[in-house]
């Protein structure tokens, strides 16, 4: 379990840090935020025992459904958390699982809808 929270934290500091170096910031605007990625995707750290290959659990636990449920609330952060989905961190994610989260957690069935596939 250690094993997996440093992998997740190595993949949340990876997915700050490139999202931050690879595009510039947008011009402040009077209803634009810039999304904060890392925090969209940590507040999903607790979802990796669900989506990590060949998990025994059968539901995310309901922690990581309130994190899926608040990101859902955003466009900018479902924005955030499809990039995360479509790169190779060198992690082993279950993507079926990743991707069905919003519907494991009682959501929308479209949150990713938008996502590119890969």
């Amino acid at each position: 379990m250690a094993r997996i929270a440093l992998v997740a934290l190595a993949v949340i500091l990876a997915l700050a840090s490139g999202a931050a170096a690879q595009a510039p910031a947008p011009a402040p605007g009077p209803s634009s935020a810039a999304p904060d990625c890392g925090a969209a995707v940590s507040s999903l750290i607790v979802c990796a025992a669900y989506v990590q290959p060949g998990s025994a659990q059968s539901t995310p636990p309901k922690p990581c459904c309130d994190g899926v449920k608040a990101a859902m609330t955003s466009p900018a952060a479902v924005q955030c958390l499809c990039d995360a989905l479509g790169k190779d961190y060198g992690v082993p994610l279950n993507m079926t699982r990743a991707a069905g989260l919003p519907i494991a957690c009682g959501g929308d069935p479209a949150a990713f809808s938008k996502c590119n596939s890969k």
